[in-house]
């Protein structure tokens, strides 16, 4: 039997639930069918079980004592390093590398990738993100692919336009929202290919010509007609991020108040202890008329969800394509969001299932006429569905022309 030729996959993470691990879980999983799979890796979630691979999959920890990322990088990351004159931050914020990643990237870390590369010679190698075209930069091969998934620069575009974010991360924001936009465009020029998650992502930055859109598939689930809508709304999301965990702050804090007709709410991913007790006191404390449960990580997320009647996205920060709205409509369930997350998935706004609001009022507006009216319920949930499988043909079509790319490259 022929051996498959060699492929380097270089990330931040180890593939998780959620979010961009996911992604990676998925991109390996597709990748795998044709290549060697060698996964380079730096830090696991530690608060979601691991996912496993497979035996196609050599993984592959790269040792360092660089600091996690994360939401509180900034605060712990960033700012020691100023007060230390750390060098790696100083080279790497003078590289343009956006300031929240920089304490991530040691050189111990590219060097032993390097090493690994001399012995392995792969033939083609994909970066994830700024950590992994960072940890590749010295690697002198033709074939690199850099998957951008979401722009940075869009992504800090959005948290300087947020009410919800303080004018002290503004500042940061804007300087950040300069960088990103910069080593975006620069870092085109060293890869062969960059992949972006969506069409808005790719246009924000300009596009120079080797780029592809490349969404996220997800698995087709069986529909259990025996399963009862036991919930009114859902939001899911991995609450550790802080743009989500301010979506969360705003559904408790700001929408739910203004229900005025008792429902059963639920949030469901993962989460640390700390900050679901801190959820809890605020739940407690406004003394809402509601049933309202903190569920964090289950193991069957898409039972979970097809147990609500809508699905609930205020998300205001953010780029990319939100993984919540597709699994939404992949459920069949209404979503009433943010319009970031309509832009997203339904910029000419086709979908009719994916109803915008703009401030709390309008979020609890929306919702109550909904829960009122069954059969718009019901014919909601097939327009999601129809649009979810146009969404899943785009994508099918999308990875055939990434893994075709990738083959020519190595003929």
């Amino acid at each position: 039997m022929k051996e498959k030729p060699k492929l380097f996959y270089v990330t931040d993470y180890y593939p998780y639930v959620g979010g961009y691990g996911r992604r990676t879980y998925y991109h390996i999983q597709m990748l795998s069918k044709t290549f060697k799979v060698y996964l380079f890796y730096l830090y696991e979630k530690e608060e979601v079980p691991k996912i496993k691979l497979g035996e196609q999959v050599t993984c592959i920890r790269l040792e360092t004592k660089g600091k996690r990322i994360g939401s509180e990088a900034l605060k712990k990351n960033i700012l020691s390093n100023i007060k230390l004159i750390d060098s790696d931050f100083i080279m790497n914020f003078l590289k343009g590398v956006p300031l929240i990643y920089c304490s991530s990237i040691k050189e111990k870390s590219k060097k032993e990738l390097e090493k690994y590369y001399s012995k392995l010679k792969p033939e083609v190698i994909i970066a994830k993100r700024v950590i992994g075209a960072e940890l590749v930069s010295n690697i002198q091969l033709e074939n690199k692919i850099l998957d951008m998934t979401d722009s940075l620069a869009l992504f800090y575009s959005s948290m300087i336009k947020s009410k919800e974010i303080p004018i002290s991360k503004k500042m940061i924001a804007m300087f950040d929202h300069f960088i990103a936009k910069n080593y975006e465009k620069n870092i085109r020029e060293k890869f062969k290919l960059i992949t972006y998650i969506s069409k808005q992502d790719l246009e924000y930055c300009g596009k120079i010509g080797n780029e592809l859109i490349l969404p996220d598939l997800y698995e087709k689930t069986e529909n259990d007609k025996s399963l009862k809508k036991e919930n009114d709304l859902i939001t899911i999301g991995v609450w550790d991020y802080y743009p989500n965990l301010l979506s969360l702050n705003y559904i408790i804090e700001k929408i739910l108040p203004e229900i005025k007709r008792k429902i059963k709410f639920v949030a469901v991913g993962p989460i640390n202890n700390e900050t679901k007790n801190e959820i809890k006191r605020k739940i407690i404390k406004l003394n809402l008329n509601h049933d309202i449960e903190i569920k964090g990580y289950v193991e069957d997320a898409d039972r979970e969800i097809k147990k609500a009647r809508i699905m609930l996205a205020p998300v205001e920060i953010g780029s990319g394509i939100q993984n919540k709205a597709i699994i939404g409509l992949k459920l069949g369930l209404p979503i009433v969001c943010s319009p970031l997350i309509k832009n997203s998935i339904d910029p000419d706004d086709k979908i009719e299932s994916i109803i915008v609001a703009h401030n709390e009022k309008q979020y609890a507006e929306r919702i109550e006429r909904l829960l009122e009216n069954e059969a718009k319920l019901k014919r909601f949930r097939k327009i999601s569905v129809e649009a979810y499988n146009q969404y899943a043909k785009y994508t099918t079509q999308q990875n055939k022309k990434f893994i075709n790319f990738i083959r020519k490259l190595i003929k």
